[in-house]
């Protein structure tokens, strides 16, 4: 749903009244008119995204010290987001007012705020899901949604799935290719 908002009082009422529902976490991204969509920058431009592996390294030991507190490959890539490298992650905050000074901090035309909520929207993940030719994941996410109460999707940087996916950035286009084909003939 697109609201055409005014002013900063104006923008409160809204969010009051979207996140009125307590039993979820609601998170805020503010985009300024210069994205034209809420992808992670590595998959913004395709030679990013083939290189994504030399730019993780790279930055790796341009500082080394930099990295010295990070456990995790997931904390490498929010570090290196807040320098500003292009990664597979996607800011978002669980402020509203935060996401509204970045969706109006470049003063050029009309910033959005997108908000987020803890809960997939089932129709749209099977959708998705069956575009990909991923049928069979749809029913594991029924059954597991049904035991979990969405907890399944919620991952912390320390998770089997969380390690998994921050490591693909540090493997080589080859390496990604190979495991995507592995893993669709495991799916299929």
């Amino acid at each position: 749903m697109i609201h055409n908002i005014q002013t900063v009082s104006n923008y409160i009422e809204e969010i009051e009244k979207l996140i009125n529902n307590k039993r979820h976490n609601y998170y805020f991204r503010g985009q300024d008119d210069a994205f034209s969509n809420t992808l992670p920058a590595i998959f913004r431009s395709r030679k990013l995204l083939d290189n994504e592996d030399n730019l993780f390294n790279d930055f790796l030991m341009t500082d080394p010290q930099l990295f010295e507190k990070c456990r995790t490959n997931f904390e490498r890539l929010a570090l290196m987001e807040h320098y500003h490298l292009p990664t597979r992650l996607l800011d978002v905050s669980s402020n509203p007012l935060i996401a509204l000074f970045f969706a109006v901090k470049g003063g050029q035309g009309n910033g959005e705020v997108y908000v987020y909520k803890d809960e997939p929207n089932p129709d749209k993940l099977a959708e998705m899901l069956e575009q990909r030719g991923w049928q069979n994941l749809i029913a594991e996410y029924k059954s597991k949604n049904k035991l979990t109460s969405h907890n399944y999707f919620k991952k912390n940087a320390f998770s089997n799935e969380m390690q998994l996916e921050s490591s693909l950035a540090r493997q080589s286009l080859a390496d990604k290719a190979a495991f995507s084909n592995q893993l669709k003939t495991f799916i299929n």
